[in-house]
């Protein structure tokens, strides 16, 4: 058993401005502990020393949980997104994992990695006698695959990441507001890193390669849609 606390933002008394939605965004200090129950089944396949194969069930039982909404509000101020505690949630799928290495050449000095993970989720709200649905934020699938080269000897390692996730609320619609959903999209980030000696590493990173649009709808209309651009960050650590 777990509990979700309300962040700094979900619990101020204040307003603050969500500038990827255009809209205000107002704390509830009024905010209640949500109180989570775990419960998750397990089975491994370990194929080698690395390679391996996992499957999991998991379900989580939910009392206050914390969610985004639209506030219920006429003029500027129906604008505006605040916090609220649902009555109670309950989350449950099944996830699948997996690794698989392959050695290039004599000893562990060069290896090509495959891992990937999906899982396959339902949610179901119960809140203030409305209509069941789902969890806010929470997306009917999400899956990954990761591709990686690593040369130990010449210090290189490359990792390319590709990444969806399904369908999930954004926002919640109340007093008869229909939902805000975030439509599913792809996502493709590759990672270099260079050990330029024992402390000093160079690190390359390549944000959102595809750039795929990422859009809202409510009520079956496009409400928001952009890109947000690919981007590059470059930097060294240094460990002493």
């Amino acid at each position: 058993q777990t509990v979700a606390r309300p962040d700094f933002k979900e619990a101020a008394n204040a307003t603050f401005y969500d500038n990827e939605f255009n809209v205000r965004v107002r704390g509830n200090p009024f905010l209640e502990i949500s109180h989570i129950i775990n419960a998750d089944l397990r089975w491994e396949w370990y194929l080698s020393e690395i390679d391996n194969l996992s499957v999991a069930l998991f379900y989580k039982d939910m009392d206050k949980p914390i969610e985004r909404v639209v506030q219920a509000a006429s003029g500027t101020a129906g604008n505006t997104r605040t916090f609220q505690n649902s009555d109670s949630a309950a989350l449950y799928g099944v996830e699948l994992d997996g690794r698989f290495e392959f050695i290039l050449g004599d000893g562990y000095d060069q290896t090509l990695f495959f891992a990937f993970n999906a899982a396959f989720i339902e949610s179901e709200v119960t809140a203030n006698n409305q209509e069941d649905r789902s969890l806010q934020g929470q997306p009917e699938y999400t899956a990954n695959l990761i591709f990686g080269y690593d040369h130990v000897s010449a210090g290189h390692q490359l990792t390319v990441l590709l990444n969806q996730n399904g369908k999930s609320i954004a926002d919640v619609g109340v007093s008869g507001q229909p939902d805000v959903f975030l439509e599913p999209r792809l996502d493709l980030n590759v990672i270099y890193r260079f050990g330029i000696s024992d402390s000093l590493t160079l690190k390359a990173k390549l944000e959102n390669l595809l750039d795929d649009e990422i859009e809202y709808t409510q009520g079956g209309q496009i409400f928001q849609v952009y890109n947000r651009g690919p981007s590059i960050q470059v930097g060294l650590d240094w460990q002493f």
